[in-house]
């Protein structure tokens, strides 16, 4: 008799800890999603903002400006040499760069510290776009980035039609791809 309710004592501590388990990976997952949705909603302009135009210089090039009225509809990608997730979608967005043009739209990448290393990117040709250097901090400020890596797409009233904050995955690749060519916008800002 002793045998058997030891047996049953560690049957039902055996499935407690298995209980236990399930909700505590359910409970990160959970945890995640809100730290992902906390950094999506604090990073970058809300949809439908408008940005006032900005002049800058290209990192080893002239003049462009960003924000304001455009002739084209324009990706700002908000980097860093460093970020894993930013090195992660750099061929995606090396893709749309090249895709741009046929939408009548063109991309600028936004490079934050480290700043020494934007010209090798450059020369690098890895990146087929315009890079500035916002060594001043004045455009993470006056675009509220928060987190790398960060695209926004402005129409060409300079208006935020589409947001995407994080590491680009194949899906996100092809909003924004239809959101250059003003077919897609994500206008509550909801994570895409």
């Amino acid at each position: 008799m002793g045998r058997v309710l030891v047996w049953v004592g560690y049957v039902a501590l055996c499935g407690l800890i298995v209980a236990l388990t399930i909700q505590n990976r359910q409970l990160r997952t959970v945890n995640q999603q809100l730290q992902d949705q906390a950094t999506y909603m604090s990073s970058g302009l809300a949809v439908g903002s408008h940005v006032a135009r900005a002049d800058t210089r290209q990192v080893g090039g002239g003049p462009i400006a960003i924000g304001g009225e455009s002739s084209a509809n324009t990706l700002l990608y908000f980097f860093s040499t460093r970020c894993h997730f930013c090195n992660a979608s750099q061929p995606a967005i090396a893709q749309l760069a090249r895709q741009a043009p046929d939408h009548g739209a063109m991309v600028v990448g936004v490079g934050l510290p480290p700043y020494n290393e934007l010209p090798a990117l450059v020369r690098s040709g890895k990146a087929p776009y315009s890079i500035v250097s916002d060594d001043d901090g004045r455009l993470r400020q006056a675009f509220a980035i928060q987190s790398t890596p960060t695209v926004l797409i402005l129409d060409r009233s300079g208006t935020v039609t589409f947001k995407s904050v994080g590491q680009l995955d194949a899906a996100t690749t092809a909003q924004i791809n239809s959101a250059l060519a003003g077919k897609f916008t994500n206008q509550r800002g909801a994570m895409p």
